[in-house]
């Protein structure tokens, strides 16, 4: 998406980009709003239009592609290092940290969901099993240790 026609928008995107709250980035915009309600108000139907929040969503990627490469820390890498973590705190007992990081490699992998019904009625054909065969891999010092 090219940069946007009105240097506003284009500036208020931008912002919004890097982090600003909605309403100072609507100020260091340029927009004008005589109470702070007003200036809520405008800095969120302008960020629910469709032209910033995609113009937002490519300044934010062009960002992260950017501290990649010049980082070099890429998902990969994070992945791994959750996993090192993982299993340096299983070898000294810490099991929190351990389960914790499992948890975030298994969200990013889309292994884990939530769930969003809190009714005990919808849960009635829910049963969750795991073999010890994948629990031995996500684990595998715990269980060879007990077995």
């Amino acid at each position: 998406m090219p940069i946007l026609d009105d240097p506003r928008y284009e500036c208020f995107s931008q912002l919004l980009s890097k982090g600003v709250p909605q309403g100072q980035a609507y100020v260091d915009a340029g927009f004008q709003a005589t109470t702070d309600q007003s200036i809520r108000v405008g800095a969120h139907k302008l960020a629910k239009k469709t032209t910033i929040a995609k113009r937002v969503t490519e300044l934010q990627e062009a960002a992260a592609r950017r501290a990649e490469r010049e980082s070099g820390i890429d998902k990969k890498w994070v992945l791994l290092r959750l996993r090192d973590l993982s299993e340096a705190a299983q070898v000294a007992n810490q099991y929190g940290p351990s389960v914790r990081a499992i948890e975030l490699i298994g969200k990013e992998k889309s292994m884990l969901w939530t769930v969003t019904s809190l009714n005990p009625a919808h849960w009635t054909n829910l049963a969750l099993t795991i073999s010890k065969e994948s629990l031995n891999a996500l684990m595998p010092r715990q269980l060879d240790a007990r077995t």
